[in-house]
């Protein structure tokens, strides 16, 4: 059985992430942001350094291609999965 939720994209960059979010938002196409790093949220509100994690922007499948397209065209295609 296929899975619900797709991973879309694979990136370090926070801001990078959330922006992507919103901008899939504004187009009706709800996302998930999840972190390699389970602390990371608590450690950016406490702490003054950046935390290093890898992050993954997930959708549900039945959006996967309409969200690929608005990724494309709001210029993050450099960090789409394949």
């Amino acid at each position: 059985m296929e899975t619900e939720i797709k991973d879309l994209m694979k990136l370090t960059n926070r801001t990078i992430a959330q922006e992507v979010q919103h901008l899939l938002e504004e187009h009706g196409i709800y996302s998930l942001i999840e972190s390699d790093h389970p602390a990371s949220s608590l450690m950016a509100v406490y702490s003054p350094m950046n935390v290093i994690e890898d992050l993954v922007v997930k959708v549900h499948r039945d959006d996967e291609m309409g969200a690929r397209s608005v990724i494309v065209a709001g210029g993050y295609e450099e960090y789409l999965l394949k």
